[in-house]
């Protein structure tokens, strides 16, 4: 959930917890609604700092098969160049071209801050993290609709325990 003050008014969000096609009706999705939009207060609209949100529902979620808690990192946490994450979303399979009804995934690795910060020229500050092939072919960025969320090996292994 972005930061950006255009998405802060809760009235026009409703989650779909645990939906992977947005053209089926789909057993076990979990439709809420959301109480409060809680953004960070360093968040910068130019440079995209501190982009993020917790969206607080208006009834709690029911974990299942398809609806899970979320790992998070401390904010000390390192995450090593060539750390194999894995970024979720309904974006565009390719640039330019049209959004995914069914929920993708893609296997990205962690770029080193030197590099991302030559490639970038400067835009990805330290609280952000740099992933995909700088050979190009994966990514998460086809702008307007970028994904929502990355999950890296360690966390992964968390999860699977």
């Amino acid at each position: 959930m972005t930061g950006d003050p255009l998405y802060r008014e809760p009235s026009s969000w409703t989650t779909y917890s645990g939906m992977n096609d947005q053209e089926k009706e789909e057993r076990g999705v979990q439709m809420r609604e959301v109480k409060t939009i809680i953004t960070h207060a360093d968040y910068n609209q130019m440079t995209f700092d501190n982009d993020i949100a917790v969206l607080e529902l208006k009834e709690p979620l029911v974990f299942s098969s398809t609806v899970n808690p979320v790992c998070l990192p401390s904010s000390s946490h390192v995450f090593p160049p060539g750390m194999p994450c894995w970024v979720t979303g309904w974006g565009a399979l390719r640039e330019g071209g049209r959004t995914s009804s069914v929920l993708q995934k893609a296997e990205v690795k962690i770029i080193n801050d030197t590099v991302c910060d030559l490639v970038t020229e400067g835009q990805v500050t330290s609280r952000m993290l740099c992933s995909g092939f700088l050979a190009g072919g994966v990514d998460a960025c086809q702008f307007p609709i970028q994904t929502g969320f990355i999950a890296c090996a360690v966390y992964a292994a968390i999860l699977a325990k």
